[in-house]
């Protein structure tokens, strides 16, 4: 029996729905890019891997390479307090 695989690709999607959808849905494979949706519905652990992802992928777009340290540590330094964080090009927080 073969099974047949939809990728849904929206925007403004409601993440907490799809994952409590009725349907199949595989929700360790459902991702969003609002870090705030994130955050909101799966937590600070989730969100800190989300935005480690998100600034590899802008990084890694044009070939260039950052250590996995550095970055890994810029997402603990913004989400540390149970929240997001900005942080600026100098290294300033803002609450």
């Amino acid at each position: 029996m073969r099974y047949h695989e939809w990728l849904l690709d929206t925007e403004g999607v409601n993440l907490h729905a799809v994952m409590c959808a009725d349907r199949r849905v595989d929700e360790t494979r459902t991702t969003s890019n609002d870090i705030v949706e994130i955050i909101r519905v799966l937590g600070v652990e989730a969100v800190r891997q989300a935005l480690l992802g998100e600034l590899r992928s802008v990084i890694e777009f044009d070939g260039s390479y950052v250590n996995y340290r550095h970055l890994a540590m810029l997402c603990d330094v913004m989400t540390y307090r149970g929240h997001i964080l900005a942080v600026t090009r100098h290294g300033e927080a803002w609450a």
